[in-house]
């Protein structure tokens, strides 16, 4: 009744109780209609939200940091309608485009803390922005240097708890002093089932920079290839190492045979040995790889490939480890029958 006295002083109609109510919804509907799309039209003027998270808040230049949106909202638009946009360092360039992308992955290549923003946009044009601040802190290395049996000498480093050699493996000799038998074009070795190294292409000088390629049943000799105290790599040695560097569950994926993790981070940087563009390569632990390619044994004979372009390394099992110029990731393959197959090597202290 509240409502039709409303709306008999708006008409200026007077009532009794014989007026029939009926006619009068229409009017009531059509104002509460109104009523609905000023509070639209109102809302049209409200900016939305702002906000998000980053995981971890403080880390290392080898974390990967994770920034999630999804805490954003607007009055109109839901999270997946609303467009973001990211600056990492608050240089006043923005990192991404305007995206419906609400989370995404950074990392930082030097220590210091950084003032994060992040604008959102709602369909309206509507724009509103959040800035906080996050700690990067630098990766302690530390380095050394360790003698194999022929007195070369490499460098170490030291990646979390493990000690790396910062160099590929070039003795010639086992640990006991025995040689190593060496390969050459006219070696007929498709039926090889005992150890072997050779240089790249026959070229003495390239085992001063990629080191030497060795064959699987060298690695598995008992006389063993590595300096004493010291192994040849282990699968397990390789996934400690690719969680150093940060390499989130997130980021590992599956091409037919082969298993995939971020891993520019170990690639030597610049182009002096690698081929460009070099994709993602920091460097930051100093883990220098450098492109050594490998020699591979094919029904035709044996052929080089791919120096400049890619470096594979051995495990202590068939599993094998490479990089590659013009992707920022560590490739995982098995290589179990093709044995014969001559690839680079690191080792890791016992």
């Amino acid at each position: 009744m509240n409502s039709l006295i409303f709306i008999h002083k708006i008409l200026g109609i007077k009532m009794n109780r014989r007026i029939l109510v009926l006619p009068l919804l229409p009017i009531i509907c059509f104002i509460t209609h109104c009523d609905t799309d000023m509070d639209l039209k109102i809302d049209e003027f409200i900016p939305p939200n702002a906000s998000f998270t980053v995981s971890p808040d403080s880390g290392t230049i080898l974390s990967i940091y994770t920034f999630d949106a999804s805490s954003s909202s607007d009055s109109t638009d839901n999270m997946k309608k609303l467009l973001y946009r990211w600056d990492f360092d608050s240089n006043g360039n923005w990192d991404t485009n305007w995206s419906n992308t609400y989370r995404i992955q950074h990392t930082y290549d030097t220590y210091g803390i950084y003032a994060v923003t992040l604008e959102v946009q709602n369909s309206h044009g509507l724009i509103s922005t959040t800035t906080r601040e996050i700690t990067v802190h630098d990766y302690p290395i530390e380095y050394g240097t360790v003698t194999d049996i022929d007195g070369n000498v490499y460098k170490k480093i030291k990646i979390g708890e493990q000690w790396w050699m910062a160099e590929n493996l070039r003795t010639i000799h086992y640990r006991n002093g025995d040689p190593i038998y060496k390969a050459t074009y006219e070696t007929n070795t498709a039926h090889l089932d005992s150890g072997a190294y050779c240089y790249y292409n026959e070229v003495t000088a390239n085992i001063n920079i990629y080191g030497a390629l060795y064959n699987y049943y060298a690695v598995q000799d008992t006389r063993k290839i590595a300096p004493v105290g010291w192994h040849v790599s282990t699968s397990t040695d390789w996934n400690t190492l690719i969680n150093n560097i940060g390499c989130s569950a997130e980021e590992q994926y599956e091409v037919d045979w082969q298993r995939y993790y971020r891993g520019g981070s170990l690639k030597e940087t610049g182009t002096k040995h690698w081929k460009a563009p070099n994709t993602g390569a920091t460097n930051i632990i100093n883990f220098t790889a450098v492109p050594g390619g490998y020699r591979k044994n094919e029904y035709r004979g044996w052929n080089f490939y791919s120096m400049g372009e890619e470096c594979y390394f051995w495990t202590d099992t068939h599993i094998f480890y490479h990089l590659a110029y013009d992707r920022d990731e560590i490739g995982l393959g098995s290589s179990y029958y093709t044995l014969n197959n001559m690839m680079s090597v690191r080792c890791v202290k016992d």
